[in-house]
């Protein structure tokens, strides 16, 4: 309209953006090797992506692959469902998507499994509603040739809740390991990273045995709650905050019940009910969100919560659980950001570019983190990027 400014500019207006990421962050020129921070599920996604794209790439953790929270022994890939399908709704539709594909790669009925989800309305999840387009773009599966499988709608009414026939139960560890596994991917040995610092023309990272390696052009941190401790001396302050979960565990009756759920539930936690772990069929509850403990230290009070939400989720089962004193436990911290949103893309420092972070995944690390992997990669060599500008401007660093 006559007097108005050019479209560009009304869209700079709304979504300042100051210098392109682009430009003030070259890319890597594939010589140069990329340091990535963690070998969780974060770290490995990114170095993937980034390798597949001709990149090399260093892994750096002090524990080894998959030692932190990606060290849950099964957990579930979902999609979030709102009734005005929000940002975080959209992303894990795509997340998904990006996870079903790695998983090909794995063992199914091992590794994973394609066993759709039951959600029921239970705690906080009592009065949600799904979108009433229950599409939206339709499912995805894998399997290109079964296109009745492919067309499913993302999530199917049900008594109590609703179906969703695209979620799958997986062993990150597996898939960390599967994602590392590549030519142009080195894991290095360190001890833990002391100190991060600007040194010259590049990034320079120091462990607690002093041992110092320098020269580094592009450093992504991916180090979960631990990336907030190494950047607060760079005055680099991301809002997220250390949250302990706790999954309960016991074995599942080797005359398995009529009344046995067939399915994993999820609503106030989430149940899966039969998984070979360590040799034998077990069924897994939780997470507890815990943020006053920042260890990942089992605790009595935790059991006995994953054993109520069993009871929640399945109430048909309760005669058939061994008894709490038989249930064997894991504990991981995971790092969370109050809009329930990562932490993805570049960070600006006064004394130079090539500083990134993936961090912040929360309780969704397991749908999302190949997904951001993805993206982070795209704008660190500039190539195509799948998201829509609205949703990566959703988890930007400079949001």
């Amino acid at each position: 309209r006559p007097g108005l400014p050019p479209k560009r500019e009304c869209l700079q207006a709304r979504w300042p953006e100051g210098p392109s990421e682009h430009e003030s962050h070259p890319v890597p020129d594939g010589q140069n090797p990329v340091w990535v921070l963690g070998a969780g599920l974060a770290g490995a996604s990114t170095a993937r992506a980034l390798a597949e794209r001709g990149v090399p790439v260093k892994v750096l953790d002090a524990r080894g692959p998959a030692a932190g929270a990606s060290g849950l022994p099964a957990g579930l890939s979902a999609v979030h469902t709102s009734g005005d399908d929000i940002p975080l709704s959209r992303l894990t539709r795509m997340g998904l998507r990006h996870t079903l594909a790695r998983l090909q790669h794995l063992q199914a009925g091992v590794d994973w499994m394609p066993s759709g989800l039951d959600e029921l309305k239970l705690g906080p999840r009592a009065g949600r509603q799904p979108p009433e387009d229950s599409a939206l773009c339709r499912g995805w599966w894998p399997t290109p040739t079964d296109l009745a499988a492919w067309r499913q709608d993302w999530w199917q009414t049900m008594p109590g809740g609703w179906h969703q026939p695209h979620a799958a139960w997986f062993k990150p560890a597996r898939l960390v390991r599967h994602l590392l596994d590549h030519p142009a991917i080195e894991i290095v040995n360190t001890a833990t990273i002391s100190n991060l610092a600007r040194h010259g023309a590049g990034w320079q990272i120091t462990d607690q045995t002093s041992r110092r390696t320098q020269g580094i052009q592009h450093l992504v941190i991916a180090l979960g709650p631990a990336s907030g401790p190494l950047l607060a001396p760079l005055g680099i302050h991301p809002p997220m905050q250390a949250v302990r979960g706790q999954v309960t565990m016991g074995q599942v009756p080797s005359a398995l019940p009529q009344d046995w759920p067939d399915r994993p539930r999820n609503g106030d936690g989430s149940l899966l009910p039969c998984v070979p772990w360590q040799g034998q069929q077990t069924w897994m509850a939780g997470a507890s969100f815990d943020r006053q403990h920042q260890e990942p230290d089992l605790l009595e009070a935790d059991q006995a919560l994953n054993g109520q939400r069993w009871l929640t989720l399945a109430p048909e089962c309760a005669a058939h659980l061994s008894p709490q004193s038989q249930w064997s436990a894991w504990a991981g911290v995971r790092a969370t950001v109050r809009d329930r949103l990562p932490w993805v893309g570049p960070l600006a420092h006064p004394e130079g570019p090539g500083l990134w972070l993936l961090a912040g995944l929360g309780a969704r690390g397991l749908t999302l983190a190949t997904l951001c992997g993805e993206h982070l990669a795209a704008q660190m060599t500039q190539t195509p990027d799948t998201l829509p500008l609205v949703l990566r401007r959703a988890w930007s660093t400079t949001r």
